[in-house]
């Protein structure tokens, strides 16, 4: 509950947009800090928020998969050429050209960095003109 007031919080104040964010996360303990899981999400959530138009719906879901939980943030925003998450680096923004932006580009490399330190798995599709998918894939405790 606290990440999904965050979330709409950020949504809110930051962008206006709270009515944009759909938000479905099932249950579950998973292997990473509540803090960790809260900035890595916050930061890719940041990210898609402000690279899609208001109207348009940003769709964070988190589910168990066997013995992972899988958390997607889904945006119809500008979208950008990746060719693998080794793209994604420190101080690096993508269509930085095409679209003047605010930040140092370390939002999605620290989401990656702290999904690696706990052993999860990180990817990345995006399109340029039609959205990305951000997947994250996170351990879960046993007995969850």
């Amino acid at each position: 509950q606290k990440i999904t007031d965050e979330l709409l919080t950020m949504a809110k104040e930051i962008y206006n947009r709270a009515d944009d964010l759909v938000i479905n996360f099932e249950g579950a303990e998973i292997g990473i800090s509540q803090e960790y899981l809260l900035r890595l999400i916050i930061e890719v959530t940041d990210n898609a928020l402000k690279f899609s138009k208001a109207g348009n719906k940003v769709i964070i879901t988190g589910k168990k998969d066997f013995e992972n939980y899988i958390i997607t943030v889904v945006d119809t925003g500008v979208g950008f050429i990746i060719n693998s998450t080794n793209d994604i680096g420190p101080f690096k923004q993508f269509n930085r050209r095409k679209f003047e932006q605010q930040g140092l580009g370390i939002g999605l490399h620290l989401a990656k960095q702290l999904i690696g330190f706990n052993r999860g798995e990180f990817d990345v599709q995006s399109r340029e003109g039609q959205g990305t998918t951000v997947t994250i894939k996170l351990p879960l405790l046993e007995n969850s």
